[in-house]
Formats: structure tokens, sequence, C-alpha cells
């Protein structure tokens, strides 16, 4: 069954975190219709990236806080050194929002950065191929993605996300100039990093991280928060300061492991 979904969002252009929940329950419920769903909605490339790298990880920021359905929000216009606005209780929060993925491969000439491996992932999924998350995956030549398993330790998994982490935050804070001064907050959207360290307390995992970048001190940001949705998991870094809040909330009634 073919399910059309029409994306209500405009960038500069306000809108309620109610609407923008109303439209994830919409895309959740069309997915479980429609199994090419997701192919096609990245073949929209115009409103697909918008909603993955931008809106998504805003309304799991907002389910997180439990913000009302009456607060605000928008998407700034490209080229902005701020993707989103929030207005909540008439407070504005300014964010920078990135994606942080497993550095599966290390360093070296031939590692192939997180961010180009979930997107082989993907693809494969999109053809219907089983797809093994970390494990050997690759393209072929005609284009089809091959993926075999591999074994890995929570050690490899925990390395992996912690270099991918640092990885994400170190880029933004190299572009300090273009944030400084207008951004509040940076938000990393990590997808399957709680799936990946399910064995380790999340806290653990990403301050370490952080608290290993030099120039973490420096960064243009007040705040670095770190989540993901398949179990929400949230992990928020005041910069600056060697201390740090760390929490888990309910996303449509799935509960993250404490």
């Amino acid at each position: 069954m073919s399910v059309e979904i029409n994306f209500p969002f405009e960038r500069d252009k306000w809108y309620s975190i109610g609407e923008l929940r109303a439209f994830g329950v919409e895309l959740f419920r069309a997915h479980q219709k429609d199994s090419n769903l997701s192919a096609r909605v990245r073949g929209r490339k115009l409103w697909a990236k918008l909603w993955c790298e931008e809106l998504f990880p805003i309304e799991c920021f907002a389910n997180h806080h439990k913000l009302p359905d009456t607060d605000r929000f928008r998407a700034m216009p490209d080229g902005s050194p701020v993707d989103v606005e929030l207005n909540s209780l008439g407070a504005i929060t300014r964010f920078q929002i990135t994606e942080a993925y497993a550095n599966w491969d290390g360093s070296g000439d031939e590692a192939r950065s997180g961010g180009y491996i979930r997107s082989l992932e993907r693809a494969g999924v999109n053809q219907g191929i089983p797809v093994f998350g970390g494990g050997r995956t690759r393209r072929e030549a005609g284009g089809r993605i091959i993926s075999t398993p591999r074994g890995r330790s929570p050690d490899v998994n925990r390395r992996a996300w912690q270099a991918g982490l640092i990885q994400a935050v170190k880029r933004k804070i190299d572009m300090a100039d273009k944030y400084q001064g207008k951004v509040d907050l940076l938000l990393i959207y990590a997808e399957r990093l709680r799936f990946n360290t399910i064995y380790e307390k999340i806290e653990a995992v990403v301050i370490s991280a952080l608290e290993r970048i030099e120039n973490i001190d420096q960064s243009p940001f007040k705040k670095i928060v770190v989540l993901d949705y398949d179990p929400l998991c949230y992990v928020e870094y005041p910069t600056g300061v060697h201390t740090y809040r760390a929490g888990h909330a309910p996303l449509l009634a799935m509960d993250a492991p404490g």
C-alpha cells in the first residue's frame, strides 16, 4: 500500500511543537503501512533532509523535556549559523544541529567515515538487503549493497562511538567564529548510539568522549546535548565546567534503560 505524505513545514516560519509531534506520528503510522516509504521519502531531498537532520532531533529534544504543544519552533534559512530556534515560555534557544556516527573503521588512509558507512547501510535497507549495523558493508560496481556481519566487543563499540562523537564536536568547535554569540546549544543526533552501547552507562560513554577533546572549553556553545531515539537517551554537557546532567525519558511509549 502506497502512502502519500504532505510535509507541512517551511523554513523561516513558526510552527507549534504540537504540529511537529503530529507529523511525527503521521510519518510513523505511514511507515507501518508502506514498507517502501523510507526510500521514497529520501528521494524527496528538499524536505527529507530538513526532517531527518533538524526537525526530528528537535522533536526528540522536546519530548525529553516534555515541552508543551504550544511551544513554538522555526527552522532557519539555509546558510544561517542557527539551524532551529525554539521558543519555550517566551525564552528563545538557538540550536546548531549535527549528526554523529560510530567510526567503525578507525583511522588510516583506507578508513571510511562513519557517515558514509551509515549511508551504505541505509541504501542496503532500501534495496531490501539484510544489513548488519557495523558489519562489513560495501557497494558493488553495479550499485548493489553487500553487508556481512562481524563480531564486536563492547569495547570496540564504545571506542567507535566515542571516536565518532569526538569527530562531530571537534568539527563544530573548529568553526567557532561562525557560531560564537549566535548559537546557544549544539544538539548531536547519534542514531543507534544506545543500541550499540547497550551494556554501557550511556552518560559515561558520552562524557568520557567529550572530556578527551582538548579545546572543549573553547566551545562556542553553552551546552552540548547528545541524544538518540530508539530507545531515547539524552546526555547534556555544559561546556566550560566538569559537570553534566544526564537523563532518560519516554518517547512514543518506549523507555530507555536506566
